[in-house]
This record gives C-alpha cells, sequence and structure tokens, in this order.
C-alpha cells in the first residue's frame, strides 16, 4: 500500500511539473517575423505641420517580435522611407525651398498590449491595442533639384557648414525615439497555424535639424558660399521665385528655426507569421 502511495504521488508531482513547464512558463513565450509597409514623411522647417497628406512617400520593411506572455514584447525593424518638403505648398513660398530625401532605420521597440493577447491561446481575444516606445538609428541624406539635376545638401554646406566661423558639417546619421500605437489581430490559417496582421502609426523624435538641410535663422551672405558656386544657388532661392537678376541678394525671409528639431513618422499595415509551441494548452 505504501508503495502504491508513493508511486501515485510521485506520478502526480510528475505531471504537476510538467504544467507547470509547459502551462506557466513555455507556453508564454513565442516568437513572429513579418513585414510591413505604408507612407511616411517629416515635420520640419520645410513641412510645419504634423500629419501633411501633400507629400507623403511609402514606406517598406521587416521585423522580428519576441512575445513575452499577455502584455509584452520585443522587436528589431528595418525600415526604408522617404521624406520631403516643397515650401510651393506653405505659407513661405517666397524662401523657396525645398528637398528629398530616404531615410534608412534600424530599430528597437518594446510593445505593451492594453488588453491580454496570445497568438496561440483561442480563449482569450485575439484581438489587441498596443503600445510602443524605443530607440533606433538612422540614416538620411537631404538633396535638392537645380535646373533639372538633383544635388546631395550636406556636401555643399548651404548655411556655411565647414566655413571658418561656422558650425561644422552635421552628421547624415543620427538617434531617433520612437513612439506610438497600434491594433493587430490574430488570424488562424489553418489548425493551429496563425498570422498576425495589424496597423500601426509612430513617430520618431529626432535630435538633428537637418533633415531638410534647414535651421540657421539668418541667411548665410552668398559671398561667403561664393557667389554662383552650387551652395549659393541652393542656399537662397529667392531669385528664382521673385524673378530677380542671378546673384542679387536681399535676405529679407527667415530660413529655419534651430530651437526646434526635426520629427519623422511612419502609418504601416503589418503582416508577420507566429513561430512558436503550437501543442500547448491553457488554463484561462
Amino acid at each position: 500500500m505504501i508503495v502504491l502511495l508513493l508511486s501515485h504521488h510521485l506520478v502526480q508531482a510528475k505531471h504537476r511539473s510538467v504544467w507547470s513547464n509547459q502551462g506557466r512558463k513555455i507556453r508564454k513565450n513565442y516568437f513572429d517575423l513579418g513585414v510591413c509597409t505604408g507612407l511616411g514623411n517629416y515635420y520640419g522647417d520645410i513641412v510645419p505641420t504634423f500629419f501633411s497628406f501633400q507629400q507623403l512617400h511609402p514606406d517598406m520593411g521587416i521585423f522580428a517580435r519576441y512575445n513575452v506572455g499577455q502584455y509584452l514584447a520585443f522587436r528589431t525593424t528595418a525600415i526604408y522611407g522617404a521624406i520631403s518638403g516643397d515650401d510651393k505648398y506653405y505659407n513661405n513660398k517666397a524662401r523657396n525651398l525645398s528637398f528629398r530625401s530616404n531615410i534608412e532605420e534600424f530599430g528597437l521597440t518594446m510593445e505593451i498590449n492594453l488588453m491580454p493577447y496570445h497568438a496561440f491561446n483561442r480563449r482569450k481575444s485575439g484581438f489587441a491595442p498596443y503600445v510602443f516606445f524605443g530607440i533606433a538609428g538612422f540614416h538620411f541624406n537631404p538633396k535638392a533639384e537645380y535646373n533639372g539635376t538633383w544635388y546631395e545638401l550636406q556636401p555643399l554646406g548651404t548655411e556655411g557648414e565647414g566655413l571658418a566661423g561656422y558650425a561644422p558639417k552635421y552628421s547624415t546619421f543620427g538617434i531617433s525615439l520612437p513612439i506610438g500605437g497600434g491594433l493587430k489581430y490574430r488570424l488562424e490559417t489553418s489548425y493551429n497555424n496563425y498570422i498576425t496582421i495589424g496597423a500601426e502609426f509612430g513617430i520618431r523624435k529626432t535630435f538633428t535639424d537637418y533633415l531638410d538641410d534647414v535651421s540657421r535663422t539668418q541667411y548665410v551672405s552668398l559671398d561667403s558660399l561664393g557667389k554662383g558656386s552650387m551652395s549659393a544657388n541652393l542656399s537662397w532661392r529667392e531669385d528664382e521665385y521673385f524673378g530677380y537678376k542671378k546673384g542679387t541678394f536681399f535676405p529679407d525671409i527667415r530660413r529655419g528655426n534651430p530651437d526646434n528639431k526635426d520629427w519623422y513618422y511612419f502609418g504601416n499595415i503589418t503582416v508577420s507569421y507566429v513561430f512558436g509551441n503550437k501543442r500547448i494548452s491553457f488554463e484561462h
């Protein structure tokens, strides 16, 4: 009898151990791999308002997400997109500045689900809103068009960068702080195989004022930049707007605002395939 009781106790203990490992630990963590695509742009000296719909550009990316429990996930994302701005669309037409730039971003973010969510738990809702925040590194390279040709602006030093008495040339690499939110939904493609679809919007705070190559309040004189040089031509463009004779210089319009750093943003649709232990069970 004692032997039978001990055997029964050991079997029950083993069962509880397996349930503890499978039901409470292993089941919680899984990951998914996915793609994203959408639209984005920026906010700065040439586009002075968030969410301008006049110059949106497509973006695309890939991501890997590690899900911890029902409320937390960590994600790495690589996104390729573009931003642009043109004074002709806003209330600063006479300044006549414009640019475009690609954005290549690699980010690390944390997602917080605002309601319980787990890809393999059919007893819970397959829908969840979430917020995210993190850190990212990005590359940009503003260009402007002149007489049908596009020129990189950073090497030209259109605000005197690199000249004696002026700031050094700015870096085209930067750090940003992504923050945003979204909605995701679990979709079963076949028995116990899932994809996650979602939509999200995120803004990126940067620590540079040169996404658009515009920062200084005052123009640098054309003599300092070299009259007739491409640096001078792309620094002050009022003559093109007013029809002045080339080389005339009346810097009567504010160029930029160095006190406000630039932002950029992406709004994306996401689709990912879920990997993990599909034979797990749930108590609730």
